[in-house]
C-alpha cells in the first residue's frame, strides 16, 4: 500500500488552477465538485488506520502459505539422524476443498439470478439475467477464473474481485417521421387517446410498445391539449416524409471486464 496521493495529470493543472497541489495541499481547492469532498488529513488518517489491519493480515497469509507449502519458518529443522521430510497435510485438505467449492459455479450455466424490484422491473431482470450470464459463459474464461478465485479463497481467505461495464458513449442519427394531426370529432376517437395517457403513467413499458402514430399523438395532445390522430405525411414516391436529422446520445454497455485489461488499470 503506497502511502502517497497519487493525481492525474488532469486533476493537477497549471498556474494556479483547480487541482494545483499546492492548494489542495492546503485544503484551499479542490479536486473534485464533491459537496462533502475528504481533505488530504482525512485520506491520510484512513491509510494510518488501516495500516494495522493490513499488515496482519499480510503476516497472516504467508503464515498460512508457510503451513501449506512447509516453508519459511514453518519448515521442520535439519536434524542429524533423522528425516526432514515434512507432509504437505494442509495443501493435501485444500486440494479436497478446491473440486467441492468450484463444482456449483461450474455446472451451471447461470451464475447470476437477477432478481426484480417491482412489476415494471420483471422484462428487465429477466434480460439483464440473459446477459450477465450469456458474457460470463462466453467473454470470460469461466473455468480459469471460479478456479483462481476459489483457490486463492481457500489458501489466503480474501479474494477480491472487480468486475465492472465497458461504457462507451456514441451519437447516432435518428430521423423523425412528419405528421399531420388531425382533431378528433367524437368522444369515441379519442378512447384509444385517453388509454395511451393512462397507459403511460400504469404501464410505461407497455406505452413503449403502442404505434409511432400513438405516441406522436400523446405528445401533440401534451403540447396543444388538442386531442388528434397523428397520420405519417407521404411524398410523391410513396416513402414517409422525414425531418431533419437529430442526433441523439447513445450509451453501449459492452463487455465485461476481463483479467487482461484488469491488469491494465491502477488500483
Amino acid at each position: 500500500m503506497k502511502n502517497e496521493l497519487e493525481m492525474s495529470d488532469s486533476a493537477l493543472g497549471t498556474g494556479g488552477s483547480k487541482g494545483d497541489p499546492s492548494k489542495v495541499l492546503n485544503e484551499s481547492e479542490t479536486l473534485t465538485d464533491w459537496k462533502t469532498e475528504p481533505t488530504v488529513l482525512d485520506l491520510k488518517n484512513d491509510l494510518e488506520a488501516c495500516k494495522e489491519m493490513h499488515t496482519n493480515h499480510n503476516a497472516n497469509v504467508d503464515r498460512w502459505n508457510n503451513i501449506r507449502n512447509v516453508s519459511g519458518n514453518k519448515r521442520p529443522k535439519k536434524n542429524v539422524g533423522r528425516s526432514s521430510i515434512q507432509p504437505k497435510l494442509v495443501r493435501r485438505q485444500n486440494e479436497w476443498r478446491y473440486s467441492a467449492l468450484a463444482e456449483p459455479f461450474l455446472s451451471s450455466p447461470n451464475i447470476f439470478n437477477s432478481e426484480p424490484h417491482t412489476w415494471e422491473d420483471e422484462e428487465c431482470a429477466r434480460q439483464n439475467g440473459i446477459v450477465l450470464n450469456w458474457q460470463f459463459r462466453t467473454k470470460l474464461n469461466k473455468v480459469e477464473f471460479i478456479d483462481e478465485y476459489v483457490r486463492t479463497a481457500v489458501d489466503e481467505g480474501t479474494v477480491i474481485a472487480k468486475l465492472g461495464w465497458e461504457r462507451e458513449t456514441e451519437d447516432i442519427i435518428v430521423q423523425e417521421p412528419v405528421y399531420e394531426f388531425i382533431s378528433l370529432s367524437s368522444p369515441e376517437e379519442a378512447e384509444p387517446l385517453k388509454q395511451a395517457l393512462d397507459l403511460r403513467t400504469s404501464n410505461p413499458r407497455a406505452y413503449h410498445k403502442l404505434s409511432d402514430e400513438l405516441k406522436a399523438a400523446v405528445e401533440y395532445f401534451d403540447e396543444t391539449g388538442v386531442p388528434a390522430n397523428a397520420y405519417p405525411l407521404m411524398d410523391e414516391d410513396g416513402f414517409p416524409l422525414v425531418d431533419e436529422v437529430e442526433e441523439v446520445s447513445c450509451l453501449k454497455l459492452s463487455l465485461l471486464f476481463t483479467p487482461m485489461k484488469l491488469l491494465k488499470q491502477t488500483f
